[in-house]
Order: structure tokens, then C-alpha cells, then sequence
């Protein structure tokens, strides 16, 4: 079954990534060309092309993955390029650290 994307969620991590940043939209606007009103309307969920997804992401230093998921996907890209012993001993320690009670 098809399963309908969030882009209501993809738009206020946006917002949260330009307000973190200190950048106003008409900033924005005039630093990569994106108008103030798109950029209303991606914050809002309302509208999400690709070409601004990367260029966002560029701009705010963050990949276009972290902007749509929510997760920094430069750790599992780091995580997936170590040897099997590593990738264990880290799994190992996850599991050991999500069964104690903090």
C-alpha cells in the first residue's frame, strides 16, 4: 500500500533548520533565489520540489536526507563504511545501553 509522504513534517524541519541558522526568508531569497512566498509554502508543507530540497540543504549545511527523514544520515553513511568487528562492538554496546535503567 502506497503510504502518503509528511510533508508538513519536511517543512517545519526546514523552518527549524533557518531559524536555528538565524536566516529570515528574505534572506533566503536572496542568497540562493528561492522566493520568500516558496518558502512559505515548503515551511507550511504545502509545496516541496527537489531543486529547492537541495538547495536548502546545501545552504544550511545539512543533507537533503537529514532535512526529509529528520536523522543526520552522515553517521549511518560513517557507520556503514566500518569492518564488521566495529559494527558490532557498537551494536553490542546500543543494546547493552537500551536494556539499563538510567
Amino acid at each position: 500500500m502506497y503510504k502518503q509522504y509528511n510533508y508538513l513534517a519536511l517543512g517545519q524541519r526546514i523552518k527549524e533548520e533557518r531559524v536555528k541558522k538565524g536566516f529570515s526568508k528574505e534572506y533566503i531569497h536572496n542568497k540562493i533565489g528561492i522566493s520568500t512566498k516558496t518558502l512559505e509554502k515548503i515551511e507550511k508543507g504545502d509545496v516541496a520540489f527537489l531543486n529547492n530540497l537541495s538547495m536548502l540543504a546545501s545552504f544550511y549545511d545539512v543533507t537533503v536526507e537529514e532535512l526529509v527523514t529528520g536523522y543526520d544520515g552522515r553517521f549511518c553513511r560513517q557507520f556503514c563504511d566500518f569492518n564488521y568487528k566495529k559494527r558490532k562492538f557498537i551494536y553490542d554496546i546500543s543494546e547493552l545501553l537500551s536494556k539499563s535503567k538510567f
